[in-house]
């Protein structure tokens, strides 16, 4: 199952664990930039070529924050990962 929003983002309905271990995603903690409060990535997506985990918002420090790690696959994560190294001088 699979939910879908308006920034062509999709939703997988599984496990962050499964999701995790499926596209060698780590699921350690990262301190919010603004006060520290450890976020960890729960909520899997995909979009494009592109396949992750992201953090739920949080409000501590008032900032609503969130991170996202992710994982290139397929043709269109090679081309992603092109682009992006181009971008950044390589």
């Amino acid at each position: 199952m699979w939910l879908k929003d308006r920034a062509s983002i999709i939703y997988p309905v599984v496990p962050a664990e499964e999701w995790a271990a499926r596209y060698d995603i780590s699921l350690e903690p990262r301190p919010c930039k603004n006060c520290g409060t450890l976020m960890y990535p729960v909520a899997p997506f995909a979009t494009g070529g592109w396949r992750g985990l992201k953090s739920e918002p949080h409000e501590p420090c008032g900032a609503g924050c969130t991170f996202a790690r992710g994982r290139a696959i397929g043709e269109d994560g090679r081309n992603v990962k092109k682009l992006l190294a181009l971008k950044n001088g390589g």
